[in-house]
């Protein structure tokens, strides 16, 4: 049951991250804030870090291991999955004249590929509760 927890826990946590990270990457655009829909999607992402790092620790993993350590994991891959997503989001925009729904697509393909790093790597159990 644990295997099917995890992965629909980080699902809702993305869900509730993407909805406001693509609120505000909407608002850049409504607002003609910035010349490129990337930079509004780079902007958004990074204004989402903390709450998005919040609900992995805490809600999704449950974690207990070092706060910092995994905060720095978790910004790395955070960045990557930031230029990834750039890079997706530029390709998807050569087939697609709709911003906003090439951005749902860019976000639903770097979604998948992250939580398996994150699972692995940033908030892998390194500490058992006994008892």
């Amino acid at each position: 049951m644990r295997f099917f927890k995890l992965p629909s826990k980080y699902i809702i946590a993305g869900l509730l991250t993407n909805a406001l990270s693509f609120a505000i990457y909407s608002v850049f655009i409504y607002i003609d804030t910035f010349s490129s829909p990337v930079t509004a999607y780079q902007t958004s992402a990074i204004l989402v870090l903390p709450v998005s790092f919040y609900l992995n620790r805490v809600w999704v993993f449950e974690s207990v291991n070092h706060r910092m350590n995994e905060f720095f994991k978790f910004s790395a891959i955070y960045a990557i999955s930031i230029f990834a997503g750039s890079m997706v989001l530029t390709v998807v925009r050569k087939s697609l004249t709709n911003p906003y729904f090439a951005q749902f697509i860019s976000m639903a393909i770097i979604g998948a590929s992250t939580f398996l790093i994150h699972w692995l790597w940033t908030f892998k159990k390194t500490h058992q509760h006994v008892g």
